[in-house]
């Protein structure tokens, strides 16, 4: 959805497209992991419908933890790759 305005900011600004966008889905990723339309699709199809806040409760956690940790792991490829751009 963002892919197009992600790339474009990229190259205007001048930094790696590719790292952009990796990032960019990596993010994406970790929405998914809480949307309340994937946790209600799974729960129906698996039969546990009404356990939405409970499930959405625990993946907060580990969606924060992965965002924690992604962005650790971008700063660190920036300031390797990426000397010069902060």
């Amino acid at each position: 959805m963002f892919g197009a305005l992600q790339f474009s900011a990229a190259k205007e600004v001048g930094i790696p497209v590719t790292a952009v966008l990796a990032l960019q889905t990596i993010g994406a990723a970790a929405g998914n992991m809480i949307c309340v339309h994937n946790v209600v699709a799974v729960l129906t199809t698996v039969g546990l419908v009404g356990k939405e806040g409970k499930i959405i409760k625990n993946n907060l956690l580990i969606a924060i933890s992965y965002g924690l940790i992604s962005g650790v792991f971008a700063i660190l490829l920036i300031k390797m790759f990426m000397p010069n751009l902060f």
